[in-house]
């Protein structure tokens, strides 16, 4: 299943899963956070799948970005991971 996490300095909010298989049809993800740095958003296909308000990193020493990993658990079978867009949009008026 897809899973979301969020980390600030080193502590996390856990790898929840989502309840939506992760399968190879095409997916889009956002994750949309408030002004304040209280609130993260995930969203898959348009559809919120969780709201998260622990370990949001906020504040000038705390860095934010945007990144992909797969990370397989079971069997020893391979797998691949394509991404076709990832992009980055900042919306500072909110």
């Amino acid at each position: 299943q897809w899973q979301t996490a969020s980390y600030n300095f080193g502590t996390t909010a856990g790898n929840i899963n989502t309840g939506v298989t992760a399968n190879t049809a095409f997916h889009t993800f956002e994750i949309v956070v408030n002004a304040a740095g209280t609130q993260a958003l995930f969203y898959i296909d348009g559809t919120l799948v969780r709201t998260e308000t622990a370990n949001i990193p906020t504040g000038s020493a705390r860095s934010t970005g945007v990144g992909v990993h797969i990370i397989k658990t079971n069997g020893t079978t391979a797998r691949l991971l394509n991404i076709d867009l990832l992009a980055l949009e900042v919306d500072v008026s909110r």
